[in-house]
């Protein structure tokens, strides 16, 4: 399934059917990686650090060139699996993307997600915006 703006209401129907989704999520979706094992008595911990944008800037940046709305566009791209809250704590994986203008300005951050964790970010990308 693709779709903009996805929210839990919709995606946990289409989880329970056992399909993946693919589409935008707001940027300030809460995700985080993966818990730290303590080996301390008591519950363990649901979720790691949380992705703050100073924790994506340290992230890869790849910077291509892709087909994408009829033309070739300059993409920068960071990604990770990691986990989403408003998930409920599932796996996926992430891609924060940006489009470069024929100036060299970078146009506005959007995340992208993905219950399929098969997919590369440039296939996330791809499916998305082809």
């Amino acid at each position: 399934m693709d779709r903009w703006y996805m929210k839990w209401p919709l995606l946990s129907f289409i989880l329970d059917l056992d399909f993946h989704a693919i589409g935008q999520v707001r940027r300030d979706t809460a995700l985080y990686g993966m818990p730290v094992l303590t080996g301390k008595r008591g519950r363990p911990a649901k979720y790691g650090l949380k992705y703050t944008p100073e924790r994506v800037e340290e992230l890869k940046e790849t910077v291509e060139e892709l087909w994408l709305y009829g033309k070739k566009q300059k993409i920068h791209y960071r990604s990770v699996q990691c986990l989403a809250r408003f998930l409920k704590g599932r796996l996926v994986k992430v891609v924060w993307t940006q489009f470069e203008d024929s100036v060299g300005n970078l146009g506005k951050s959007r995340l992208l997600l993905s219950t399929d964790l098969a997919l590369s970010a440039r296939e996330i990308i791809l499916r998305i915006w082809l």
